[in-house]
């Protein structure tokens, strides 16, 4: 089975995406298939992108699933901006096991994926925003603004709608189908006080 992805799809999702990580099912970007429509989430534990591209699974064998593609496979393709490649997965040998492809006009890399449980990115969505103010990493909230540029072809910022301390804040990213989810920092009893030198 198959799936048409574009370029900046895959660039943004590699945008939170770890190179290294201790839990190493993290190290991938997860394809989850159902009725012949895909789902892709990457997170590094501290945020999360999840994208439903426009276009269906194709080929004979598509099948509902779970599967993790690695990081390094996806980063190791070459497409032109706008350009569009194929992700396709065969030879399943599990509920989790496949060969994952890229293809693309120039060229075709595979490895397998990985075997193990991607963590379950449908409990941490918000069911809604609360709008208490939370403290977020600005590295975090500056990437989400980077894959928003991705997702919609043109400078924009990524919208974070506040939810408290301790769970998830949405994120939109200026386009339908896709969106993002920050966890915010433990900031209790934060002081400030003014510097002398600015006096």
């Amino acid at each position: 089975m198959e799936l048409q992805i574009t370029t900046e799809q895959m660039k943004a999702l590699l945008v939170i995406t770890p190179k290294t990580e201790v839990r190493y099912y993290l190290c991938g970007v997860l394809l989850e298939v159902k009725d012949d429509r895909a789902v892709l989430v990457s997170t590094d534990g501290n945020r999360m992108l999840i994208l439903r591209p426009d276009t269906r699974m194709e080929g004979d064998n598509v099948r509902d699933g779970r599967w993790i593609i690695p990081r390094d496979l996806l980063a190791s393709v070459k497409v032109k901006k706008g350009g569009a490649l194929f992700l396709s997965l065969d030879q399943f040998s599990g509920d989790n096991n496949a060969r994952a492809r890229v293809l693309t006009l120039n060229s075709e890399t595979a490895a397998p994926t990985i075997d193990a449980h991607f963590p379950d990115w449908r409990h941490v969505v918000p069911g809604n925003a609360s709008g208490d103010w939370a403290h977020y990493d600005p590295q975090f909230i500056g990437d989400f603004g980077t894959i928003a540029e991705y997702l919609s072809g043109k400078r924009t910022s990524a919208r974070v709608h506040h939810n408290g301390g301790k769970e998830g804040a949405p994120v939109e990213l200026g386009v339908d189908n896709a969106l993002g989810v920050v966890m915010p920092l433990r900031a209790d009893n934060l002081t400030y006080s003014r510097p002398d030198w600015t006096r």
